[in-house]
């Protein structure tokens, strides 16, 4: 089913007779989203444009209507209903839905008008905590309050029902699959056939699955009466546990770079796969190999996974739970969280990309921090349901009950939001969007020392899988989605983008930029100087987790990209324009990582042998050779060590810089708001450009974004736009 008819209604309507005549309801694509749907009919405006999203606040105040005729009869599926919806066939209860995360089904004996009413979340919810919705759609402080309704996966009939299959590699020495599918069935991979009435296993002469290589085999199935064809990759998969966090993947300890997965817009429902691919390419491109769908999102549509498998980005699977009090005392919640769980993970498990399962973000974290009743809310669930659904459906893929979790990961949020740890729970209790504080007060300081980015380089966990930075959109995007007279820094709209000061001090961001990089109030300014606070931090922060391999088995930047034009930790904008953050994050995840401890301590970090020489110059941001020296390196692929220390102390004209094995680095010996550097101008001749002094963050509309040493060229794709610091 591709359209359906769609109104609103007071709630308590009941418009499923099928004689209503709906021929001037508006006409809406399955699946897809209902807010963009009323902006394509003109009932509400760009809603990520200026002030607009409060133009959509009363869409939450109204039943919605879906008709649609379905042939019959057959097995109805509705694959995502979103969230609490009554079911019609020709006027006559069908069934009722109150979870947007797992399908409803049912057998019809005939076609008739199909009418789906979605009540009001709040009148069935009315915090929020226990709706099985996503958490980030009331708000969040990356994200608008914009709560999505409507039919958000597709409608499918069918005649058959999909077999249940279960595939997991076993051995690789040789490479044995298991195949189980309940009752008599035959499975062909690689050129191997078994037949069995439940289980098979086949010993194959087949290529393993890897991010490097990503290959994928045809898995046949023959049933009775049925034939499905399934795309699998082998490889074995473990988490090492043992004073460690380290993801084993082929028998080989793999290092995970890469970055948090929110959803890459608002409108969940009308994500299509090219939305997909351009954000999973871009984290390819950054030589990343693992994504984390974070708890307060949704499980991804099957293009995600598809393209995850295709790409080979391991997934880090959170359950839909996040940053709330959850409640287990109600059985029949209990039981929907059950199946829920079962769903998601018969859909995922047979994935190469699926690599862990975890029960939820940060909810042990912050019942700790604030004091909850519980100090772990729903523990039945975490520590009970969801670990015994994984073992019973999936067997082979590692569980966590909650994250960060003691003596696995941590999420790092003393830089930023400059909570240290134990967390303060006045601090972040009582004042979760604190008072501004003046500059240059014993509090103001005291913030900045605790949340500056120098800080994570004391940090010696297991695993990072929640770090970063906030820096503003892109202006280019700035500009795109506010109006012309709204482009300055007070603007109420460009005030509006700015949600993430929650925990901590309201100005966190003006006091960090005061003290680390400078501030400005011309908004183009203000927007490169918080690109530098961020790509500065986060590469000073997975610089440091590579240095610690092997004791850190790998880091996830908070996050990967936005979901509507906003100041946040992400990497690359709504625009999908790449921040200079992700060209940090993408040199320092490459292959071959040489870098620099603040000390001038030289290390190498490697995926693979490298062996020959390396320069380290000491230069002045005029352009003068301080010194150079040349440093033999050779190291074995998944190794970290140093290779050479070098003096740097009270450098504030000069920096640090390597180059050699393919590979350049700096390292700034200050903060750049106390460098002393000249202005540095940028000459443009056809698509060459050359700075006369060190300019950080050179910037074309195009997207190139580059540092510039003094005297040095460059070739760009198009000089227009050009913009540094």
């Amino acid at each position: 089913m591709r359209t359906a008819q769609v109104t609103d209604a007071d709630p308590g309507s009941d418009l499923s007779a099928p004689e209503l005549d709906d021929s001037d309801w508006l006409t809406v694509d399955l699946p897809g989203d209902l807010h963009e749907a009323l902006t394509r009919a003109g009932r509400l405006p760009d809603l990520d444009f200026g002030l607009a999203n409060d133009a959509a606040l009363w869409v939450e105040e109204r039943e919605w209507w879906y008709r649609v005729r379905v042939p019959g009869p057959g097995r109805l599926t509705c694959h995502g209903l979103d969230t609490y919806a009554t079911l019609y066939l020709d006027g006559k209860v069908l069934g009722k839905s109150r979870n947007m995360f797992r399908p409803f089904e049912v057998d019809l004996d005939s076609g008739g008008l199909l009418a789906i009413c979605f009540s009001r979340p709040l009148d069935f919810a009315p915090d929020t905590t226990q709706m099985r919705k996503q958490q980030y759609s009331y708000g969040w402080d990356f994200a608008p309050r914009r709560p999505t309704i409507g039919v958000w996966r597709p409608i499918t009939l069918s005649t058959s029902r999909a077999l249940d299959v279960r595939v997991r590699t076993v051995s690789l020495d040789p490479v044995t699959v298991e195949v189980r599918v309940p009752g008599p069935f035959t499975a062909t991979l690689a050129g191997v056939t078994a037949s069995s009435s439940d289980q098979v296993a086949l010993v194959v002469d087949a290529e393993l699955w890897s991010p490097e290589r990503p290959v994928l085999h045809d898995l046949t199935i023959e049933a009775t009466g049925t034939t499905e064809v399934h795309r699998v990759g082998l490889r074995t998969l473990t988490v090492d546990r043992e004073d460690a966090f380290r993801f084993v993947l082929n028998g080989e300890p793999c290092w995970v770079r890469g970055a948090n997965w929110v959803p890459p817009k608002v409108a969940v429902g009308s994500l299509t796969r090219e939305h997909y691919r351009e954000r999973l390419q871009a984290a390819k491109d950054a030589h990343m190999n693992m994504v984390r769908v974070w708890g307060g999102g949704v499980y991804e549509h099957d293009d995600f996974y598809d393209l995850c498998d295709e790409l080979g980005l391991l997934v880090w699977q959170d359950f839909m739970f996040a940053c709330k009090d959850y409640r287990d005392t109600d059985p029949a919640w209990v039981a929907e969280v059950e199946a829920e769980a079962r769903y998601q993970v018969r859909r995922l498990r047979n994935r190469p990309s699926t690599a862990l399962w975890c029960g939820n973000n940060e909810v042990e974290l912050l019942a700790e921090a604030l004091g909850w009743d519980e100090a772990v809310p729903a523990r039945s669930v975490f520590y009970g349901v969801l670990p015994r659904v994984v073992a019973d459906e999936d067997g082979g893929t590692a569980y966590l009950p909650t994250s960060p979790l003691a003596g696995a990961d941590r999420h790092n949020w003393q830089v930023w939001h400059g909570l240290t740890e134990p967390v303060d729970r006045h601090a972040l209790g009582a004042q979760p969007d604190g008072p501004a504080l003046v500059p240059g007060s014993d509090d103001a300081e005291a913030f900045v020392a605790a949340a500056h980015p120098r800080n994570y380089l004391a940090d010696d966990t297991f695993f990072a899988s929640e770090y970063g930075l906030c820096g503003l959109a892109t202006y280019e995007t700035l500009r795109d989605w506010t109006e012309p007279g709204e482009l300055y820094l007070a603007a109420p709209s460009v005030a509006a983008r700015t949600t993430s000061s929650r925990l901590g001090p309201r100005n966190k961001m003006d006091l960090l930029l005061g003290s680390i990089v400078g501030l400005s109030d011309d908004l183009r300014r203000y927007v490169a100087l918080s690109h530098l606070l961020q790509s500065e931090g986060v590469k000073t922060g997975t610089e440091h987790y590579r240095r610690q391999w092997p004791r850190c088995g790998g880091n996830l930047v908070w996050q990967l990209h936005d979901v509507w034009p906003s100041t946040s930790w992400a990497l690359i904008d709504i625009g999908g324009r790449r921040k200079p953050a992700y060209w940090a994050v993408q040199r320092a995840f490459a292959p071959t990582l040489l870098s620099f401890t603040p000390d001038g301590t030289l290390w190498v970090s490697t995926d693979v042998d490298v062996d020959g020489s390396v320069v380290v110059r000491e230069r002045g941001f005029d352009g003068d050779l301080r010194w150079e020296s040349t440093v033999a390196v050779s190291a074995v692929a998944g190794s970290s060590q140093p290779v050479g220390s070098f003096a740097v102390a009270g450098r504030l004209s000069s920096y640090l810089s390597v180059e050699g094995l393919g590979v350049r680095n700096r390292q700034l010996l200050a903060d750049p708001v106390a460098l002393d550097r000249p202005r540095a101008e940028v000459k443009v001749e056809g698509d060459l450009v050359t700075a006369s002094a060190y300019a950080f963050q050179v910037q074309t509309s195009a997207g190139d974004c580059f540092d510039l040493e003094a005297g040095e060229s460059r070739r760009v794709s198009d000089p227009a736009g050009l913009y540094w610091l």
